[in-house]
């Protein structure tokens, strides 16, 4: 049997897509679609929540659909987005009143932008980045992960994704200095599926340590 500790409603409701948990489960952060008529375009927004009281703190409206709590729990990082869901900026929230703490534009206009994790010690955030020829071309697309310094926002690392060559997943090591990254070439009639690829990146020197092979795909 299932048994609920605590039941948290919206005013007004909304639609809670996802769900992130702080790593000491004090906090969490919903990402929503918001009720009315619309364009056929998601109105999103974001709310953080304290799980022992059921306050909440709204993030603001345009928010990508995934949020990060930082390890401690006193900063989100999101992202804003255009109604054709393109990434206008990178945002670090203060976790206590929802304001900015830090805000760094997207240059790219046709850029879909996740920030994908925080390092262990909440120093670095992880940003991954989909970046379209146009804004109607969903084929033709450059992708990239940047570690960026989460106190000032300068980029401390890159991973340049090959052509045709895809993010599946990317993490930090426990100790924050290494990125290991799972990419997936797109098979093409001249380029054959030939399997992910798991990649280790040393964030300090900015450099490729080890490509491994992973066996190809089925």
């Amino acid at each position: 049997m299932i048994t609920a500790l605590i039941v948290l409603s919206t005013a007004p409701a909304s639609g809670a897509a996802v769900i992130e948990l702080s790593k000491d489960g004090t906090k969490f952060v919903t990402s929503e679609s918001l009720p009315g008529i619309t364009d056929g375009n998601r109105n999103g927004a974001g709310t953080l929540w304290t799980v022992a009281t059921g306050k909440q703190i709204d993030l603001g409206k345009d928010l990508q659909f995934y949020s990060k709590i930082s390890p401690d729990g006193n900063s989100v990082a999101t992202t804003t987005i255009t109604k054709e869901y393109f990434t206008t900026s990178i945002n670090l929230l203060d976790a206590a009143t929802a304001k900015p703490l830090m805000t760094i534009p997207v240059k790219e206009k046709t850029a879909r932008v996740l920030v994908s994790d925080f390092s262990p010690d909440g120093t670095r955030i992880l940003v991954s980045y989909q970046i379209y020829e146009s804004a109607k071309d969903w084929k033709n697309l450059q992708t990239r992960c940047e570690v960026l310094d989460s106190k000032t926002g300068n980029k401390l690392a890159e991973f340049q994704y090959a052509d045709k060559e895809k993010t599946m997943s990317a993490r930090f090591s426990p100790s924050g200095q290494t990125l290991a990254i799972v990419s997936q070439r797109q098979p093409t009639s001249k380029l054959p599926n030939d399997g992910p690829i798991l990649h280790l990146l040393n964030i300090r020197d900015n450099r490729v340590v080890k490509s491994i092979p992973l066996g190809k795909a089925a």
